[in-house]
């Protein structure tokens, strides 16, 4: 009987694929599956001493499809999801397992999150995501205790939970694990935070990566929206509000415009050099993240709020592509 079934969907990720199912060698045990989802042209099997393990052609090549296939095979009484860019603590799955045994109205659990990179540049974007300026007050990527919140990084699912909420939706190329959990909250279901387990994650290297990262991200919030009829996060706001701001300044007063980007490089500035221990040269790295992730997120969300709304249209192509 297989307790645990873990679960990836892997596109164009290169090295970081064996070093993420080294990590996992030492996670799993004989109860346990990995299900790997890969694009038809990148499949070819790893070495790997772990046993268990099977890998699907994803034709799809996208996230969605990928791990909807995964969890069509899983057998386990959990499924836990992943990511070829996130390596999980020592006893990550047991101790999620073991919450959500203990508490029957959790439907996931998921543990902090620790960025980190391999070049200067990636590590100063690192530092940014993980601040509540970059992602937002009370965004699960800069949570620091254990309580209830919106959604988490690499969960473990009951699996009655799954057969009750369904697959992931495959029209959503970014932004379908908000959807899930969205929907996870309207089944009734509770969504963890556990500050004693992380997964440490790593974030794109260089601005123009992040940028189309975070253009997405703000592009399918809109769809994510759409599909429910709501906003499903005030924070999500912010953003596109301070881009309208800015357009709104530009035209009514270039002065106050100067003034007030201005008075928000400072805040970034202000914030980037306490996070970066008045490391100078990291902390204007830190700044220039900060301000490409708000700036591609606020610029993604209008154009999607155009394509979703206005347009009433599916997403382009240009928002398709994935972000390595």
């Amino acid at each position: 009987m297989i307790r645990n079934s873990v679960i990836v969907s892997i596109a164009k990720e290169g090295l970081f694929e064996e070093k993420f199912i080294q990590n996992l060698n030492q996670e799993l045990g004989p109860y346990d599956e990995l299900i790997i989802a890969k694009p038809a042209d990148e499949f070819a099997l790893n070495n790997t001493d772990f046993p268990n393990i099977k890998y699907i052609k994803n034709t799809n090549t996208f996230a969605p499809s990928g791990i909807n296939l995964c969890i069509k095979e899983a057998k386990g009484n959990y499924i836990s999801l992943t990511g070829a860019r996130s390596f999980v603590s020592t006893h990550y799955f047991e101790k999620g397992i073991k919450i959500l045994a203990n508490n029957q109205k959790i439907g996931c659990v998921g543990g902090q999150i620790i960025h980190t990179a391999n070049t200067p540049t990636g590590k100063a974007i690192a530092k940014a995501m993980g601040a509540p300026l970059g992602m937002g007050i009370f965004s699960f990527r800069s949570l620091q205790d254990s309580g209830y919140t919106d959604t988490v990084s690499v969960p473990v699912f009951r699996r009655e939970l799954i057969e009750k909420v369904g697959l992931f939706d495959e029209n959503l190329i970014r932004n379908q694990d908000d959807d899930y959990s969205y929907r996870i909250k309207k089944a009734g279901y509770k969504i963890w935070h556990e500050a004693t387990i992380n997964s440490t994650y790593y974030v794109r290297e260089n601005y123009s990566q992040l940028s189309k990262q975070f253009f997405q991200y703000g592009f399918w919030k809109n769809y994510v929206n759409k599909k429910h009829k709501t906003i499903t996060t005030l924070r999500q706001l912010a953003p596109p509000i301070f881009i309208l701001g800015l357009l709104i300044l530009l035209i009514v007063s270039p002065f106050f415009l100067a003034i007030t980007f201005l008075i928000y490089l400072t805040v970034l500035f202000t914030e980037s050099i306490a996070i970066c221990k008045f490391n100078i040269v990291e902390a204007i790295k830190t700044t220039i993240a900060f301000g490409v992730m708000h700036v591609s997120y606020g610029l993604g969300y209008w154009y999607g709020l155009f394509y979703a709304f206005i347009l009433n249209k599916p997403a382009p192509d240009l928002v398709k592509k994935i972000t390595r």
